[in-house]
This record gives C-alpha cells, structure tokens and sequence, in this order.
C-alpha cells in the first residue's frame, strides 16, 4: 500500500503540479502532519482564519503569485478547503470578485487543486462551493469549477484531531446528509449518497469521537458521501441559520448546525399544508425515510437519541437568553436562498421562535 507521500506526490504529478501552494492549518500541521509529506516540495500559506475573510484569500492570492506557484494542495478541514478553492479562483481569474454570484454556465480555467482532507464533516473535498466571510456577513461562492480536481481519503489523518472536533465536523456531515434528504432539490441520485450517508455516520460518530479506527473510517466515507449529496441539492434551514451563530457567538460550525436541526426537523414534519412549497406527503416520506436510516421508529425517538448522541460528544449548550436586539441582529444575516431551499417556507416568526427558546 502507498503511503500517504507517495499518493501525493503521484497525484500531483498528474496534475502537472511542480510547485504547489500548500494551504493547511498553523499549529497541527507542523505537530503532526509536516513528517507525512517531508519529501514533497510546497510553499507553505497558513495565515487565515478558521471561518476565511476576504482578506486572508487576498494574502493567499498574493503568496501564490509572488512564489509562482502552478497548483494548490489544501491539507485540513473545511476552511483550508475552501481557501485552496477561493485562492485558486482569484489566482487564475484577477477580475472576479468573490462577493458577486459566479454565472455557473462559464467555464472558468483554474489552477489545480489536490484536497488531502484531515478531518470528516465538511466534504468540501467534493463540492463546488467554498465559504468566506466578507465585512462580516457570510458568502458563498459557488461554481462548477471550484471542485477539486482530486481528493485522498486517508482516514490514519483522523486519529490526529482532537475530540471535540471530531464531534463538530462529524454533525456537520450528519446535518448536511439529512438537510440534503430533505431538500426541495433532492433527487434520486442525491438520496441514494444522502441515504448511505446517514447510515454511516449515525452508527459510527460516537465510535469515532472516541477514535475507534473502523469507526473513522466510517465516518471520513460518511462525510464524503454527505458532500456529494449537497453539490447536488445545497443545504437547507438549519445551515441558513448556523452561519450567523457562528458569526455572532463563535460557536464551530457543526455545532452551530446541530443546535436547530431538530427544530427545522418538527417543522418539516409537522406544519399546515399551506405552508409547504410542494407536497407535504412528500416531506414526510422524506423525514421518515430519514428516521428509518438511523434505525429510530418515530420523530420523537430520533429527538431523544440525537439529543443523546450530542450530549455524550459534549457539544450541547447552555440557555443563551438573547436580547431582542441580538435576535433582530442575527435575522438580518440569515441566508434567504437557503431557506427557500427548505420544504417550508421559512419566515421571521420562525427564527424568532428558535432564538427564544435557544
């Protein structure tokens, strides 16, 4: 079997990469991961946020060039994913500004980019779209050509994080799976990603929070799975509202998901006909089908063990007691078009309702 160098360098030299700009994390780069790819040459860009600003993939932009860079390997989660992908843009096409929606008919030619992923929740090894943070509020930049052109899946890279992120990448994949089920833009082809996706990760994830090696596994396919699912269908409420949590009170990502996952998940079930986009049977079906695949029997039971599966990750909270103004402040930056992409329709009493009872 190759090692984790090995594949690299193989990859690489498929994509006629000679110098790449290695995009990867400050400090567990240089604990762990340094000795793994010691015999590949890079030019090495950790200066970014955990949730990128604008002006960290403008400094990346700049490393690139200066260093005349020919491609990207971005090793670590989804931030330094998601900057691999933005650099690479801004990189290849100077006039393109990341707050403006990308015309995803053109065909954009960009630098090669290798994803060596070393966490399991974002799958952003498989996606279009990256994230990053522009005077405060949250962007998606989203275009066919931002998909890396290869990814290494080396679930050995897992038993290096830390507990707690394990849990919070691993509910991000888990949300992002039944948000994706759920979606009014699912389809066969997504459900049957979203589905075994599901299936992996609400077996394994406790078993990987505690770094069992099948489990990781388990949960690094998983998360794969789960990826290839929302490029077909993008995310729904729960992540429309996690970015301004994230934003506002700092909370991780798959954290922040997590916390209203159940109660976008009654809604979908639960709510007047009126109220749906399309077929309220067709929700439920959904919903049920995704109970099924956890092995639950009804809503409630499912409640009661993801409930259970976040407090024995430790990654419940305590009442936050928002003020009215810090509710109106977090309504202002939700995202619109992920709510329209959830089967209810979305309103301000809804978000409302969440925050006070958060």
């Amino acid at each position: 079997m190759k090692s984790l160098t090995e594949n690299i360098a193989d990859s690489l030299l498929k994509l006629d990469i000679s110098k790449p700009l290695l995009v990867t994390t400050k400090t567990s780069f240089d604990a762990h991961f340094k000795k793994l790819i010691s015999d590949i040459p890079y030019v090495r860009f950790s200066d970014y946020q955990s949730n990128p600003l604008l002006e960290d993939v403008l400094r990346g932009q700049e490393v690139f060039i200066q260093n005349k860079c020919d491609g990207l390997i971005s090793l670590g989660g989804g931030s330094a994913m998601d900057m691999a992908k933005m650099i690479a843009l801004k990189a290849s096409q100077f006039d393109i500004q990341l707050r403006d929606t990308l015309d995803t008919t053109k065909k954009l030619k960009l630098y090669s980019h290798l994803a060596v992923p070393t966490t399991a929740g974002s799958g952003s090894e498989t996606t279009q779209f990256a994230v990053v943070y522009i005077d405060g509020q949250k962007h998606s930049v989203d275009h066919p050509s931002l998909r890396p052109n290869k990814c290494i899946l080396e679930p050995q890279l897992l038993e290096y994080l830390p507990q707690h992120q394990v849990a919070y990448s691993g509910l991000d994949a888990l949300c992002q799976a039944i948000e994706s089920h759920w979606s009014r833009r699912s389809n066969e082809q997504s459900r049957a990603k979203s589905s075994k996706a599901i299936e992996f990760l609400w077996t394994s994830l406790l078993g990987a929070y505690h770094k069992e090696s099948p489990a990781l596994k388990k949960v690094q396919e998983g998360s794969h799975l789960a990826g290839q699912a929302i490029n077909i269908t993008r995310t729904t409420a729960p992540h429309a509202l996690s970015y301004p949590l994230t934003s506002y009170f700092g909370f991780p990502h798959g954290q922040a998901v997590s916390l209203s996952l159940l109660y976008f998940m009654n809604i979908n079930l639960h709510s007047d006909k009126k109220d749906y986009y399309e077929s309220k049977e067709q929700t439920v079906t959904l919903i049920n089908d995704i109970i099924a695949h956890t092995g639950c029997q009804s809503f409630s039971e499912f409640s009661d063990e993801f409930k259970r599966l976040c407090a024995n990750m430790k990654t419940t909270i305590a009442q936050l007691n928002l003020s009215t103004e810090k509710k109106q402040d977090i309504l202002k930056k939700i995202n619109l078009a992920r709510l329209s992409n959830n089967p209810v329709k979305i309103n301000e009493q809804h978000i409302m309702d969440f925050l006070n009872v958060i």
